[in-house]
């Protein structure tokens, strides 16, 4: 699990599409956005890319535009939680995510909470989405200002459910999970 941050965007033109493509030259799963310049860049999520070798990432300018950007390509950082323990996320590069991963038990009921938030540039937001054991979404929430929770009542099943943390565009970010 990647993430690519594309940073310090600077362009003639007010945006550029990102594609990253697999080594047989398809598109990557995950591997597209568009990265607007008042932005300042956009981050894609590349999770579970399908086969080994080299990818390409092209950054297309619109109308034939000029500019200059940072490319960075980061591990997501991961952790255990435990109930009632604050984790210390820190999200230092653009476009790294955070899978933290917790065990619940059938009919449990868990409330996420992102408390002292801090983003680079100041006031972005996240996204964070929770993941059954089965790898499907259970329920996700826009987290913005200094925090929020993500209510998870009546857990459908036993087993290890990952917290993905999603910073938008190509911002950095701490806070305590």
């Amino acid at each position: 699990n990647l993430g690519l941050g594309i940073g310090g965007l600077s362009l003639s033109t007010t945006y550029a599409t990102v594609t990253v493509y697999q080594p047989n030259g398809t598109p990557a799963p995950g591997g597209y956005s568009t990265c607007y310049v008042s932005y300042g860049g956009c981050s894609l999520n590349l999770t579970n890319l399908p086969v080994t070798g080299t990818y390409n990432v092209v950054v297309t300018p619109i109308s034939n535009g000029t500019g200059s950007f940072t490319a960075t390509l980061s591990s997501d950082m991961t952790g255990t939680l435990a109930a009632g323990t604050p984790f210390s996320v820190n999200l230092t590069r653009p476009g790294q995510n955070g899978r933290l991963s917790f065990s619940g038990t059938t009919g449990g009921s868990v409330a996420i909470e992102v408390a002292g938030l801090v983003t680079n540039p100041a006031n972005q937001s996240l996204y964070v989405t929770v993941y059954k054991p089965d790898g499907t979404t259970l329920n996700s929430a826009y987290i913005s200002g200094a925090g929020g929770i993500v209510n998870l009542s009546n857990l459908p099943s036993t087993g290890n459910y990952t917290v993905f943390v999603d910073p938008y565009y190509a911002s950095t970010a701490s806070m305590q999970v």
